[in-house]
Order: structure tokens, then C-alpha cells, then sequence
């Protein structure tokens, strides 16, 4: 009888191995799948990022009064609202790896990838930002002040674009070195 127990008792626990250590690897092709995904959307808003300039040089090619400026202000906001919309649906499938488990280094990588995409939305909302006062300044003619506010644009600008960059080197080591 004290052996029949032994059996059981070892066979339980080899039940409970074999499903712990599928339930592993469910969670990795998983994360796999998701971190797939999250990073189309992603390149979709890398994408978009990189047509900010020609969509701006597009808009305000030609403009010469308040009325045009405001009006390709208006269009070029439009664009940035679906940027930053495109890194939500991103940030989202980024966080689903980030709910799984045994996925560590995916984890890692989405979180890098959630800092790269809310930096990048901080970067749009900057744009926003400027285009609004600068659209002020124009309609009130003010040329100094609005060379003010492009050296101070330039300045935030530049830093949110290095802490990207820093950010994408990191998460592009970690997918090569963990073979992501």
C-alpha cells in the first residue's frame, strides 16, 4: 500500500512537471506571435514618423498669408493625431507580452518598445505643440517670437530623437543577442 502511494505520488508530480513545462512554452510562441505583430504596427509608425518632414514641406510649400498657414497647420495636425493613434494600437500589443509568463526577455523587449513609442508620441505631441504657437505667432506677425519658439522646438526635438535612438540600439541588442 506505502508503495502504491509512492507511485502515485511520483506520477502526480511528473503531471505536474510536464504541465508546467508546457505552459512555458505556450508563453513563449505566444509572446513570439504578439511581439510579431507589435512590431509591424511599430514599423507602420516608424513609417509615418519618417514623412513628418515632406508632409510639412507639402503643407506649407507656397503658403504666404495667416489663412493658408493655419489651414496646412490644421492638415499637418491630422497626419500627427494618426501617428500617435497608430503607436497606441502598438504600446497595446506591446503590453499583452508584458501580461504573459516564463517570457522574460520579451518583456524586456516590449518595455523597451513601449518607452520607444511613448517617446515617439511625446516627439508628435511636441509637433502639435509647435505647429499651435507657431500658428499664433504667424497670425500676430511675429517673426522673432517664432524664431524663438523653432530654436526651442529644435532643442526638444533633438534630445526626444536621441533618447529614441538609444532606446531602438538597446531593444535591437537584445532581440539579436536573445535571438527575439
Amino acid at each position: 500500500m506505502k508503495r502504491l502511494s509512492t507511485v502515485l505520488l511520483a506520477g502526480i508530480l511528473i503531471l505536474v512537471l510536464v504541465a508546467a513545462v508546457s505552459g512555458c512554452g505556450g508563453d513563449t510562441k505566444q509572446a513570439k506571435e504578439y511581439t510579431t505583430e507589435a512590431e509591424s504596427l511599430a514599423e507602420d509608425v516608424q513609417t509615418s514618423v519618417n514623412e513628418i518632414p515632406t508632409k510639412f514641406q507639402d503643407a506649407f510649400a507656397g503658403v504666404t498669408d495667416p489663412t493658408q498657414y493655419a489651414a496646412a497647420a490644421k492638415e499637418v495636425d491630422a497626419f500627427l493625431e494618426d501617428i500617435k493613434d497608430d503607436a497606441d494600437k502598438a504600446i497595446a500589443q506591446f503590453e499583452k507580452v508584458e501580461s504573459l509568463n516564463g517570457v522574460a526577455d520579451y518583456k524586456e523587449y516590449a518595455g523597451l518598445w513601449i518607452q520607444i513609442l511613448e517617446l515617439a508620441k511625446q516627439t508628435v505631441d511636441e509637433m502639435q505643440t509647435f505647429i499651435s504657437e507657431s500658428t499664433n505667432l504667424v497670425n500676430a506677425g511675429d517673426t522673432a517670437g517664432l524664431e524663438t519658439l523653432k530654436t526651442s522646438f529644435d532643442t526638444k526635438i533633438n534630445g526626444l530623437v536621441e533618447e529614441i535612438t538609444s532606446l531602438e540600439e538597446e531593444a535591437n541588442k537584445l532581440k539579436s543577442d536573445k535571438d527575439l
